[in-house]
């Protein structure tokens, strides 16, 4: 509770048990310190706060208080911009009064019972809403397709699938803990939504940000087998490996929970960053991104030889990128977990020239995804586009080949010297021996590594390679 003066402007209370929303407290006496904290000893529950008009934030978050709100039950509280009465077990309709507050900020109601329709809410100043998990029903409001989609919140996992009993499993020694409630209570914001599942950021009330994500076509193997799985990969540490944090088993669904990475994806950098703060990639910059991605992906063929397909989804969007512009890879090594179907129709390594002809990826299949994201990284353009037959010799690769080789370098690296366009050049080269369609001639992880790593940020080369180089480009992509 916060109180200036006799005007008590914040009311906190969580984990209370409490039925009713009612006016125990009379309007006259309820900005009275005291009686606020009668509330939490008694259990008096929450007073009628019409009378409250220097009132600007209200916290009843995480108890278990019942009942109906009036409709009328924020009337007066014209002060009001932050209403937080989520993970409660109220009923009936939402009330009508919350249209009313012209100053309303924050709103979140979820993981509760209102039933009804949302109301129609047009405060300019509204930036979060959340009315998830409960049973509303009827037409979304026009004022609420309005808002920006990261202000319309979801929680990670419906409140109302889980018990007490359910527990996250923690991969990691030392770090923070919390528990699988904690994520219900979060704030939470759609980072997007894949072939997989929806990814979150959620926020705990106290601890860190982090990133969920939920998995729903993962049920290739039990609950040991998954969990032991699990443990493999917990067990793995690289620069540019992203760490799994924990994770939450039940057989319809899973979740893996990771650090949240304020940057985002290499996919945004590249396709999605026009207009944003951040600077555009130059030349030293995606080399710097390329080694770190080859490096993670060298690191998981290395302590996972087990499998086929070390990573087996590797592109821009698994591809984080921290604040020093390191590569983190993400998504890794899910491929048998995922059902054989569902791998087969969206994983990026299934999409490698072999497994066409076979029906089966290789060992190289990472390799050739990492030949495409390569290729993508140089040109900037969006690979998806391009693995589409009929479209410059039905891949990415054949597309760059076709065209007089300076041109395809993504437009944001033009005025890279001489000397760095013979590295691009050669590192062009290396993308398009990944890509090799006959896995035999394609090179392995490590020639690919080996020669990525030669390669330098800023220019020392001689500018008559470049022309040798292009040849040399063109002669090996046709072999």
């Amino acid at each position: 509770m916060y109180q200036y003066g006799n005007r008590l402007q914040m009311i906190t209370m969580s984990y209370i048990t409490y039925s009713g929303f009612n006016s125990a407290c009379q309007p006259e006496f309820a900005i009275s310190q005291q009686c606020a904290m009668q509330q939490y000893v008694d259990f008096v529950g929450p007073a009628d706060i019409r009378a409250l008009g220097s009132l600007k934030a209200l916290y009843l978050s995480n108890n278990q208080f019942s009942g109906v709100i009036p409709e009328g039950a924020f009337l007066g509280t014209r002060s009001l911009k932050k209403v937080y009465i989520s993970n409660n077990e109220f009923t009936g309709k939402i009330p009508s009064s919350l249209t009313q507050l012209s100053k309303l900020m924050f709103l979140r109601l979820d993981a509760n019972q209102f039933e009804g329709e949302i109301p129609e809410l047009k405060q300019p100043a509204l930036q979060l809403l959340n009315v998830s998990y409960n049973k509303l029903e009827g037409r979304i409001p026009e004022s609420i397709n309005s808002i920006d989609d990261q202000a319309l919140a979801r929680t990670p996992l419906p409140a109302g699938e889980i018990t007490q009993e359910e527990k996250l499993t923690f991969l990691q020694d030392g770090g923070e803990r919390f528990e699988l409630q904690d994520l219900l209570r979060a704030s939470a914001e759609v980072l997007g939504s894949g072939n997989f599942g929806s990814s979150y950021k959620a926020v705990l009330i106290e601890g860190p940000s982090v990133a969920v994500k939920r998995f729903k076509e993962m049920n290739r193997v039990g609950r040991e087998d998954f969990q032991e799985h699990m443990r493999r990969l917990g067990r793995l540490s690289h620069p540019n490996v992203l760490p799994l944090v924990a994770y939450y088993y039940r057989k319809e669904e899973k979740l893996i929970i990771t650090n949240y990475i304020l940057n985002g994806s290499l996919a945004h950098m590249l396709h999605g960053n026009r207009g944003s703060n951040l600077p555009p990639l130059g030349w030293p910059t995606r080399l710097k991104i390329i080694k770190g991605v080859a490096r993670g992906l060298a690191y998981l063929y290395e302590e996972l030889p087990m499998l086929i397909l070390p990573h087996g989804h590797l592109k821009s969007s698994n591809v984080l990128i921290d604040d020093n512009y390191e590569a983190l890879l993400t998504d890794y090594a899910l491929v048998p977990l995922v059902n054989n179907s569902h791998a087969s129709q969206v994983m990026v390594a299934y999409k490698a020239p072999e497994v066409t002809e076979t029906g089966k990826p290789s060992k190289k299949s990472d390799v050739w995804s990492l030949g495409i994201l390569i290729l993508e990284v140089l040109t900037g353009q969006f690979p998806a586009i391009y693995l589409q037959k009929g479209k410059g010799g039905g891949d990415l690769a054949g597309w760059v080949n076709s065209v007089v080789k300076e041109e395809a370098f993504d437009s944001e690296m033009k005025s890279a010297e001489n000397g760095e366009k013979g590295q691009m050049s050669k590192l062009l080269h290396i993308g398009l021996r990944c890509c090799e369609p006959n896995a035999d001639n394609r090179w392995d992880i490590k020639e690919a590594l080996d020669r990525i790593e030669e390669l330098k940020g800023t220019g020392a080369e001689e500018e008559e390679e470049d022309s040798s180089l292009l040849s040399e480009v063109a002669l090996g992509s046709s072999s």
